[in-house]
């Protein structure tokens, strides 16, 4: 994956982190607004920190390295126009970037479900000889999609993910993160470890522990393993 952060701001060279004083997360994301050299220069930043990671949680959830790049794109892309929508203190950046790489990725898969997938119309009524031209708009009929699942199921399907969710939230803030990030977002421990600034060991250790009490807090409220 080769994309130059130049390439999102417009500019024609690349910007020198050395532009920029206070280099945390928030600072930097505080001057992207800006739009000047010192703006690109900490956008340069958080891109090198973090592309890496939205290219994995992409190339996990698409299963493609070009469909991948361009979630990385259109991630930071969205960074840069609507930095001021980042909140600082409310979520951390990490996790709000790999939020909006996670939101597209899944409304770009559900684009692609959508989709009827064309079948040729000779397998479906048995005919069309050795001269038939397959390719002809006339040859193609839309697969029907599958039908939807019962109203029972969604019904179920929301109350574990309604628990699921309320138990991660009794979590320590870096337990949550870790099992978000691994479970939701696909991301390896080193992944993890990368965008908690933690090393893998403690990433390790933050996942088993959460693991655990979310199991535990799960089973109170009637939710086995099996079932979720």
């Amino acid at each position: 994956m080769v994309i130059a952060a130049s390439s999102f701001t417009q500019s024609g060279q690349e910007p020198d982190p050395r532009d920029v004083g206070p280099q945390s997360d928030d600072s930097l994301v505080g001057l992207l607004p800006l739009r000047d050299n010192p703006a690109r220069a900490a956008f340069a930043i958080l891109y090198a920190r973090y592309a890496g990671a939205v290219y994995g949680l992409g190339l996990r959830m698409l299963g493609d390295a070009g469909l991948a790049e361009h979630l990385v794109q259109e991630t930071f892309w969205r960074l840069w126009q609507h930095a001021d929508a980042y909140q600082p203190g409310r979520v951390r950046l990490s996790t709000w970037l790999l939020r909006l790489a996670r939101n597209k990725a899944i409304s770009d898969l559900r684009a692609a479900a959508c989709r009827p997938r064309l079948i040729s119309h000779r397998s479906v009524t048995g005919h069309g000889g050795p001269g038939g031209d397959a390719g002809e708009p006339s040859d193609l009929v839309p697969e029907p999609s599958d039908p939807s699942p019962e109203v029972p199921e969604l019904v179920w399907e929301s109350e574990r993910r309604r628990l699921i969710r309320r138990g991660l939230n009794l979590l320590p803030a870096a337990q949550r993160q870790a099992i978000e990030l691994a479970y939701f977002g696909g991301l390896t421990h080193r992944e993890i470890a990368a965008v908690q600034s933690a090393p893998a060991s403690t990433v390790k250790t933050r996942l088993q522990l959460g693991l655990r009490k979310l199991a535990s807090n799960l089973l109170e409220n009637g939710l086995t393993a099996d079932a979720y």
